[in-house]
């Protein structure tokens, strides 16, 4: 009868604790596995003396339990291949073998792996996003700011443009009051020109008119003169 290492027999134990058994919805049937050891005979009967089976069956084969007898520590089990025949139970466990665990464990261990290198590599991905996001948001806020300086630099023109039509059009008003004041003042030197003229006038009228007296008065002086002269 074959032994197994202490080891072999607690290994398996631990390990119990990781994983849920499958249960096998046959009537009457569990799922067992092949203990740790490396091959186990199948028997035709429930002792070491009948015939066997199957030379070895691999440790951690999955196999269907049909029947238990705990007074000859015999099961009978059928293999995926519908080989039926009788297993020591102490070979049997419900739960995986501790190679198959860790293989498992290792695939499961894979998949996160790469599941994580993929949720890395998509958070790299949105990582990337929110980048561009942030140096797009920057480029816009440098944007605005020069927007808002150009539209401060526009308010300023646009409020001396008003100033300046303000300004435009008081000057204008300056102006007609300006050309009022020359029309005006036109009028007036033309009626002063007038007056000047007609003082001018008058003054020659009246030069002319004291020419014209004098000239008698010296006539009649000549004359007197001329005729005492005679007498």
């Amino acid at each position: 009868m074959l032994r197994l290492p202490t080891t072999a027999l607690i290994l398996p134990l631990l390990i119990t604790t990781l994983f849920l058994s499958l249960q096998s919805s046959s009537a009457g049937a569990d799922t067992v596995y092949i203990r740790d050891v490396i091959y186990v005979p199948l028997r035709g009967g429930q002792s070491g003396e009948h015939r066997i089976l199957h030379q070895g069956i691999r440790s951690g084969t999955v196999l269907e339990r049909l029947e238990v007898n705990d007074e000859t520590g015999f099961s009978l089990v059928r293999t995926s291949s519908g080989l039926e025949g009788w297993i020591q139970n102490q070979y049997l466990v419900t739960d995986p073998i501790a190679r198959d665990q860790l293989e498992a464990m290792r695939e499961k261990l894979a998949r996160l792996e790469s599941t994580t290198t993929g949720s890395k590599a998509q958070l790299e991905i949105e990582l990337e996003k929110v980048s561009a996001a942030n140096q797009l948001i920057e480029n816009l806020e440098q944007e605005k700011s020069a927007l808002n300086q150009e539209l401060n630099r526009i308010t300023a023109l646009a409020a001396d443009v008003i100033n300046i039509d303000a300004k435009n059009i008081e000057l204008q008003e300056e102006f007609k009051g300006l050309n009022q004041q020359i029309d005006d003042l036109t009028v007036v030197n033309a009626d002063l020109q007038d007056e000047n003229n007609q003082t001018w006038y008058m003054i020659g009228a009246a030069t002319i008119f004291f020419g014209i007296l004098l000239g008698l008065w010296l006539g009649r002086q000549m004359f007197g003169r001329r005729d005492a002269g005679w007498g």
